[in-house]
């Protein structure tokens, strides 16, 4: 268990993380300490948590999807249309460049070609069993929730960090 705290608590700010994608998104956007200008408009919805919004916007930020979709809150849709305003929001997840999901299913869906999918809520056990039947793409995940990232030219990893 320590090991696994140890080994989090290095890759969380970037130690032994040779790909410059994955580099980024756990230094720059999973971790990132800093003020974005949408913060302010976030900060002020209590009804949702809002580390997760301000999660959810840096990663459209980052990934600058076209679609979004998904089970989508009203706090996240707002996320998104602060982070990206020609995203476009859809009802379903199935053919979105970003997916947004509640938990993985039971017949595993990878993201395709330069798609993500973002899950809030994850299973260790769910998790585990989704990342080894994946053929491609990178996964981020802090225990919780779970970031997979399917990109041309990037290698197939998994990054078990904090954020």
């Amino acid at each position: 268990m320590i090991r696994i705290w140890l080994r989090r608590r290095w890759r969380a700010r970037g130690h032994g993380i040779h790909s410059p994608f994955a580099y980024r998104m756990v230094t720059s956007v999973l971790r990132d300490c800093g003020r974005y200008y949408g913060y302010e408009v976030l900060e002020k919805r209590r009804s949702e948590d809002v580390r997760w919004l301000k999660l959810v916007f840096r990663i459209v930020c980052a990934l600058e999807p076209g679609s979004v979709g998904g089970p989508l809150t009203a706090g996240e849709a707002e996320a998104v249309r602060l982070a990206d305003s020609r995203a476009e929001l859809t009802g379903d997840g199935i053919d979105a460049d970003l997916t947004v999901a509640d938990g993985l299913s039971v017949s595993p869906v990878y993201p395709a070609e330069g798609r993500a999918l973002f899950v809030r809520r994850t299973d260790p056990q769910e998790r585990m069993e989704y990342l080894r039947g994946m053929p491609e793409g990178m996964s981020f995940t802090n225990g919780r929730v779970l970031l997979v990232v399917n990109r041309r030219g990037v290698p197939r990893q998994d990054f078990d960090t904090s954020f």
